[in-house]
């Protein structure tokens, strides 16, 4: 419980927490401009309608990251949302993917499993998916260490209430101050 605990709490850290914070960027945004998503969008189009036309998704989730590390200050954690208010389209890109690649998961044995076996099974760029499918294979490595150990250790069921919140339109929520964060229990299936 634990790891799961760790897992989520990270990424909500990471990818759902509020900022006001508008800390310059530097190296970090120079990493993400040089791998910028081929995929051109409109300001105005959002994950969900990514989801809903079925578009392709081509993002480099590494450097979305990198900037978030690097410009993440562990006594403001909203500092995290620095990359989601400069580069709103790859994150809704990132969102979009995550929606895809969580739903074609499954628990077997305890462990995440991907009904997809590339990127074109969920129409995206096997950057994206490779990203993605990586987190989930360390993620099922970490339950098998554990279990090595003695640890009884499952990871959950993704829910419909987890998956629908990559839907949700972060920018207008970071602009009325209402992120919506969900906890574990609220989100994963145990």
């Amino acid at each position: 419980m634990r790891l799961i605990n760790f897992l989520f709490c990270f990424s909500v850290v990471c990818l759902i927490s509020c900022s006001s914070n508008a800390d310059i960027l530097g190296e970090s945004a120079d990493v993400l401009n040089n791998a910028q998503s081929d995929v051109s969008l409109t300001p105005m189009l959002k994950s969900k309608d990514l989801v809903a036309n079925n578009t392709f998704i081509d993002v480099d989730i590494e450097a979305f990251d990198k900037v978030v590390r690097d410009n993440f200050d562990p006594n403001e954690p909203k500092s995290s949302l620095i990359a989601m208010e400069m580069y709103p389209q790859d994150f809704a890109m990132i969102q979009a993917a995550r929606y895809r690649y969580d739903s074609s998961i499954s628990v077997v044995d305890g462990c995440w499993v991907s009904s997809a076996k590339c990127g074109a099974d969920l129409n995206m760029s096997e950057r994206t998916f490779n990203s993605m499918h990586n987190d989930t294979m360390k993620a099922n490595e970490m339950v098998k260490e554990a279990r090595a150990n003695g640890e009884n250790i499952s990871l959950p069921a993704y829910t419909q209430k987890y998956l629908d919140r990559w839907l949700v339109d972060f920018t207008e929520k970071m602009a009325q101050s209402e992120i919506p964060v969900h906890g574990p229990a609220e989100c994963l299936e145990r």
